[in-house]
């Protein structure tokens, strides 16, 4: 009997380990699925970056994000900064790439028409904007207050790069390393009525930017 019952527990014991086996299989399997996955969606690259504005696309992001200047049309407001500078040194640019047409939106339950939505667009400095494209920059939602976002600098190497260019006060130029952390600045849909929320940039986009900038950040030695 008691050997009936060893032979039984063996039996067991292999089932286990078969089955602990088949479990961590399991679990490389879906861990590699995703990372295809994310790198297939992956659509920030030096080589898929936009080289013109929609100036329709900005006006209307200027317009959402309330960025005019009060007096000087010449002028609208960086998200980061939350300072006005000359137009043409603040970029809007399409958080999904441009350059995609729209494929892949659906992913985030979203449409291809959304593409030139206002809420995937952002206004930021030229350096700043080229930063985010290439992943070396991220956003970062606050999981308690969700309406808020943070800018994340992960390329070490642009800590000491200034955020605006020489001929653009204030002088010196604050550098990557003055915003790190600073909030984007989204401004109430209606002033009046604070319950109505923000408009808001699409977060669900701007996260899964900054998992694939994690991923980057990781493989290239940034962050351990």
């Amino acid at each position: 009997q008691d050997r009936k019952l060893d032979v039984q527990d063996r039996k067991l014991d292999v089932q286990d380990r078969k089955l602990d086996v088949q479990g961590k299989i399991t679990k490389l399997m879906v861990k590699e699925v995703q990372i295809a996955h994310r790198t297939r969606m992956d659509k920030w690259t030096s080589s898929k970056r936009s080289r013109e504005e929609s100036t329709d696309f900005k006006n209307n992001l200027i317009t959402f994000y309330d960025c005019a200047h009060p007096t000087d049309l010449r002028q609208i407001k960086c998200m980061v900064l939350n300072q006005f500078f000359p137009k043409n040194t603040v970029i809007a640019s399409h958080i999904w790439k441009f350059c995609t047409e729209g494929e892949g939106l659906t992913e985030f339950n979203l449409e291809p028409a959304d593409l030139n939505s206002n809420r995937n667009g952002l206004l930021l400095s030229k350096a700043i904007e080229e930063a985010f494209d290439v992943k070396g920059v991220c956003f970062l939602i606050d999981r308690i207050r969700c309406e808020e976002l943070f800018i994340k600098v992960l390329d070490p190497k642009l800590m000491t790069k200034p955020v605006l260019p020489p001929t653009v006060p204030p002088t010196p130029s604050p550098t990557f390393s003055d915003i790190d952390g600073n909030q984007l600045h989204c401004p109430l849909t209606d002033p009046t009525d604070p319950s109505l929320g923000k408009n808001l940039p699409f977060r669900r986009i701007l996260d899964f930017h900054a998992k694939c900038s994690f991923e980057t950040a990781i493989n290239k030695g940034w962050i351990l």
